[in-house]
């Protein structure tokens, strides 16, 4: 099984949970302004005046020569700076670019093309691909989600879009080489037990994800709060867990572990940066630093814990963990396992 090819991506939410990112958009920035000869006045590139004081870049401009990087950017209509992350990131991704192109518009099947959200995103594709000038609009894209003009003025969180556009896509493209990029690519599965401490009886059931949400609270890195999200839970006292093996109320674990017979190419992971506040009654934004590595390897998030593997094999209801280890054995034969750190989406 081949290694996954630059695949993680994280969803932050505070410059201050990515260590040194701030001092490094910093010294960028005062790159920029080193170097940038624009002042008031037409600058180089622009359509119209720059209404912005030396020092300052960032004015309402619309640029007609590419950057030299030969990327192109995207507009911001008001507030769609959010929309923007994301609609690169995917550009940014060969193989849902490459699928996307591949996609063939039917109006008979399809509908009117102003309305079908894949058009618009492969006509915007395009654009950012072929396009000589420094910067493309996103409103035909955003017409196709059915939006008025006072709805780019509204906030929406990232990951929320992201779910709604794959959706969308997994719906219009079935049976395509972009539905399947969505449908077996994007997504993987994960496998949730409920294991009784009485009887050992195990009961099992599987989920499928386009993103993984992860707790952060109370964990120095990445790596330990994945660890976290796939530790057991002790349900007792009052949370007791009502058997159908022995029938009766016994205390049992709840878990969950990563299927490695289902990973997907790419790994998207939201990090939950809120926390409910019992003394004020409100949600808390948490901007603890959180760092990620660079590389990330998912084979300990593959199985359940140990005790919890020979208590079930003990009581003789172990099958699906004897092939949660053989998915996982099998995955990380080839390093199938590891992830290259591909994106980070960062909305503060």
């Amino acid at each position: 099984q081949p290694r996954h090819p630059g695949a993680l991506c994280v969803c932050a939410s505070d410059s201050k949970m990515i260590p040194g990112l701030r001092e490094a958009l910093a010294s960028r920035k005062a790159f920029v302004d080193e170097t940038s000869e624009s002042s008031e006045g037409v600058g180089a590139g622009a359509t119209g005046t720059v209404g912005a004081r030396r020092g300052s870049k960032f004015a309402n401009v619309s640029f007609v020569e590419k950057s030299a990087t030969g990327y192109t950017g995207l507009v911001n209509q008001g507030a769609t700076c959010y929309l923007n992350s994301f609609l690169q990131m995917l550009f940014m991704t060969p193989d849902f670019r490459r699928s996307l192109f591949e996609w063939k518009f039917d109006e008979a099947e399809h509908g009117d093309a102003r309305r079908c959200l894949a058009y618009q995103l492969q006509r915007l594709f395009a654009q950012l691909q072929l396009t000589t000038r420094g910067a493309v609009r996103t409103s035909d894209l955003t017409l196709s989600f059915g939006w008025t003009g006072s709805q780019a003025f509204v906030q929406h969180d990232v990951q929320e879009c992201m779910t709604h556009v794959m959706d969308h896509l997994s719906m219009t493209a079935v049976g395509s080489s972009l539905g399947h990029h969505v449908m077996e690519e994007q997504q993987g599965r994960m496998r949730r037990y409920v294991l009784c401490h009485g009887c050992g009886h195990l009961s099992a059931s599987a989920e499928v994800f386009g993103s993984v949400q992860v707790p952060i609270k109370g964990f120095a890195n990445l790596q330990a709060a994945l660890q976290g999200l796939v530790a057991p839970e002790v349900l007792d006292g009052t949370s007791k867990y009502n058997c159908s093996g022995c029938e009766s109320e016994q205390a049992a674990s709840l878990g969950r572990y990563f299927d490695g017979a289902a990973l997907p190419l790419v790994l998207t992971l939201q990090l939950v940066r809120f926390d409910f506040d019992l003394a004020t009654m409100q949600r808390r934004k948490l901007s603890d630093e959180l760092p990620f590595p660079a590389e990330l390897d998912m084979a300990t998030l593959l199985q359940p814990p140990a005790d919890a593997v020979a208590r079930a094999a003990e009581a003789g209801s172990g099958e699906a963990f004897e092939a949660a280890a053989e998915a996982a054995a099998a995955a990380g034969a080839g390093e199938g396992t590891v992830y290259d750190l591909f994106a980070v989406m960062l909305h503060t």
